[in-house]
């Protein structure tokens, strides 16, 4: 994933949706075009800290976005 750095840093800044994890983490997602394996969602798995900002813990590629939302979503880009 590091050739997606920029990526995943705008997708944890400016997603499409934010999703509940199964242990208190959250899921930024945003859907790209042009990644390397085709058009997808590109999700950042974070946790928040005790301060403003958090930290991402993984970040990972999907076409399914029911699975990765299947704890909820937390909020929505209008």
């Amino acid at each position: 994933m590091k050739p997606y750095l920029t990526r995943i840093l705008e997708t944890a800044q400016t997603p499409d949706l934010i999703a509940a994890g199964a242990t208190g983490e959250l899921k930024a997602i945003k859907w790209f075009d042009d990644l390397h394996v085709g058009p997808k969602y590109l999700v950042a798995v974070y946790r928040k800290a005790e301060s403003k900002e958090g930290f991402i813990v993984t970040a990972y590629v999907t076409s399914d976005l029911e699975k990765t939302c299947k704890r909820g979503v937390v909020w929505r880009k209008s």
